[in-house]
């Protein structure tokens, strides 16, 4: 029997940003970058509720809390908490899989521990009920936590079809045309993240390669289900002073900082990943004044 490659059976899904306010938050990008963002719903037993931007059936997630009393029951829930005694921002993001008890078998067989799986769901405006299952690999070194994997009950044809058929008469009121083609990952020590990351998701050094620069970091780059994973070592020390209404800044600081866009069509990397405009601050987070995603870059920094 050949060996279960994990890595053969991930795609990038998305990225879970932790903010105050989503509505809020969702509006600022739709007026700044132009996003075509949708109302979510909450999510039953986790005590936290979401809105989205999707781009292709990957997107960004912005998730707010509803109850902490309920959150701090779950997994997902404790880590949004976790998230907004920390300033908010950006920790986490998920690769789908159909494949997820056999990731969980290898992972068994591989002595590497994990929560889960834990089934999940959520009411859409129009009453459709989605529904999906997580899986969260633990690491056993403090740092910015791995990607979780997760499975939807319905396949990618399905949930596009579904998805896409909410757009009426020509006008969009799903997705955006630019594809999520990057994250950028600021670590206080990239070569344990690279370490755990490799365990866990069968990542090798033919998957990996020093860079010289990108938009704005120098690293390692991780390519895996899809999107590149740039590792961007931070500068100075976790040790670093607590602010004040931040929680530990060192914790913090450790987050995806940057997701790249590219509007589908071929280009060089640093076209894909040029720097586009000013930064400003709000809600915790950085966002940077992206150029409309018709062209063919765009740059939203976390």
């Amino acid at each position: 029997m050949s060996e279960f490659v994990i890595r053969s059976h991930l795609q990038f899904d998305h990225v879970v940003h932790v903010v105050e306010h989503p509505e809020e938050v969702a509006l600022q990008c739709e007026q700044r970058f132009g996003f075509v963002t949708a109302a979510g719903g909450e999510h039953p037993g986790f005590g936290t509720y979401n809105r989205l931007a999707y781009f292709g059936l990957s997107y960004l997630e912005w998730v707010g809390l509803k109850s902490a009393e309920v959150a701090r029951e779950s997994v997902f829930g404790r880590h949004v908490l976790h998230g907004m005694a920390n300033g908010g921002g950006s920790r986490w993001f998920a690769f789908r899989t159909d494949r997820m008890d056999s990731v969980m078998a290898a992972w068994s067989r591989q002595g590497l521990t994990y929560v889960g799986p834990v089934a999940a769901s959520r009411t859409r405006p129009d009453g459709r009920v989605l529904r999906w299952r997580m899986l969260f690999p633990r690491r056993q070194t403090a740092g910015l936590e791995l990607p979780f994997l997760i499975e939807w009950e319905e396949d990618d044809e399905t949930r596009w079809a579904s998805l896409a058929g909410t757009n009426k008469g020509g006008v969009r009121t799903f997705g955006n045309s630019a594809r999520i083609v990057a994250l950028t990952l600021g670590l206080w020590n990239v070569e344990l993240y690279q370490q755990d990351f490799e365990r866990y998701f069968n990542t090798s050094s033919t998957l990996r390669k020093e860079i010289t620069r990108t938009a704005d970091s120098t690293g390692l780059v991780l390519d895996c289900g899809g999107i590149s994973l740039f590792l961007r070592a931070l500068d100075g020390s976790p040790s670093d002073r607590r602010d004040e209404g931040m929680g530990d800044a060192s914790v913090a600081r450790e987050r995806i900082t940057t997701v790249h866009f590219s509007d589908g069509e071929q280009g060089s990397s640093s076209q894909t990943l040029s720097a586009l405009g000013d930064a400003s601050d709000f809600f915790g987070s950085r966002y940077c004044h992206a150029e409309p995603f018709s062209k063919t870059a765009g740059v939203y920094s976390l």
